[in-house]
């Protein structure tokens, strides 16, 4: 326990937001363009999904290991479908699939220093099947508004790259 707390009071420290700078928009007559038209869910796309996950990859705080979600996609493809159909509708996220269970990964030198650990997130499995047409339709939107300077976060445009790329530059 004291080891956990450790941890928490380090990544606490340099993670935290304060309170009092969190703005809150509550304005009644925002309207944002609907995202539920841009997105669907098909039994054979979560199926897909199910299936193309890394069973290697660590599990979430609330879910079943992705080798179980894999050997078992087309038993679980039609629930999942009406659970996200239904999230869709009433436009709401489970909390459980918004909570991550934080876990400190070792970086280097000593392992005895709490400093040489970074805090990683781990969410839900299931919460990122539901949240990859959201963001395929999203990426898909806005795609065409970045530049050809734009690298990370992009397919097929990794920061690698970019150094490759500046590399090549310099050296012409």
């Amino acid at each position: 326990l004291e080891e956990a707390n450790m941890f928490n009071q380090s990544f606490y420290s340099c993670f935290s937001i304060p309170h009092s700078s969190i703005v809150v928009n509550n304005q009644e007559n925002h309207t944002a363009p609907s995202l539920t038209d841009m997105f669907d869910f098909s039994i054979s796309s979560i199926h897909k999904d199910l299936t193309g996950l890394n069973s290697n990859k660590a599990r979430g705080p609330a879910t079943l290991p992705p080798r179980l979600l894999t050997s078992t996609a087309k038993v679980l493809a039609p629930s999942k479908f009406q659970v996200f159909k239904t999230c869709r509708t009433k436009g709401v996220f489970p909390c459980k699939w918004k909570t991550p269970c934080v876990i400190p990964l070792f970086k280097d030198g000593s392992k005895a220093n709490v400093e040489n650990y970074r805090p990683v997130s781990l969410l839900d499995t299931i919460s990122k099947i539901f949240e990859k047409p959201i963001f395929n339709a999203i990426y898909e939107h806005v795609r065409t508004t970045f530049t050809k300077c734009q690298f990370g976060f992009r397919r097929k445009r990794s920061t690698n790259l970019q150094l490759l790329q500046f590399i090549d530059m310099v050296y012409k």
